[in-house]
């Protein structure tokens, strides 16, 4: 496909003209759940962020991210969902994309990035274990939940630090 080439372009995400296509998108990638397109909307519009990635105006990849809604965990920004267009795969969006998500959360005074990670899902982890990498610390495990439903799914809670790492001061 040429992809050493291929002009990516980022831009933030908006609610009523992405949502659809993350929901499409969502449901041709293995290993995401795919969501509906209000549940894009939604988060997209009223809970927090979002960014595209876009090769010749088609959407390559997608990440949703918002504030941790527990109490005690205010301080802390959630990525709820990434995902890439299998053709555009280890090019460096994927990455590209955590790294949006997580400067969103450094802007709104967070000091850690959290995800869930259903157990299993290698290239997942392998992803965020990278990116902490990246800022010189580590991918915490910090809590597992189990979600009753067909297939039994296991979901695992990871952290990374970042306030202190892209040198912002609350």
């Amino acid at each position: 496909m040429g992809n050493e080439r291929m002009q990516v372009d980022y831009r933030v995400a908006q609610g009523e003209v992405d949502a659809a296509a993350m929901h499409e998108l969502a449901g041709q990638i293995d290993g995401i759940d795919q969501n509906t397109a209000y549940a894009y909307w939604n988060a997209i519009t009223n809970f927090g962020a979002g960014h595209v990635a876009e090769v010749d105006g088609e959407m390559a990849g997608f990440v949703v991210s918002h504030p941790f809604a527990q109490p005690d965990r205010r301080m802390e920004w959630f990525l709820w969902q990434i995902g890439v267009r299998d053709d555009y795969k280890r090019l460096g969006i994927a990455s590209s994309l955590v790294r949006m998500a997580a400067l969103e959360g450094v802007s709104q005074g967070k000091n850690a990035l959290m995800m869930s990670i259903a157990k299993g899902n290698k290239p997942s982890k392998g992803l965020f274990r990278g990116f902490a990498e990246s800022l010189g610390t580590d991918l915490v495990k910090v809590d597992s939940i189990y979600i009753p439903m067909p297939g039994e799914k296991v979901e695992n809670i990871y952290s990374i630090r970042l306030r202190e790492l892209f040198g912002q001061q609350q």
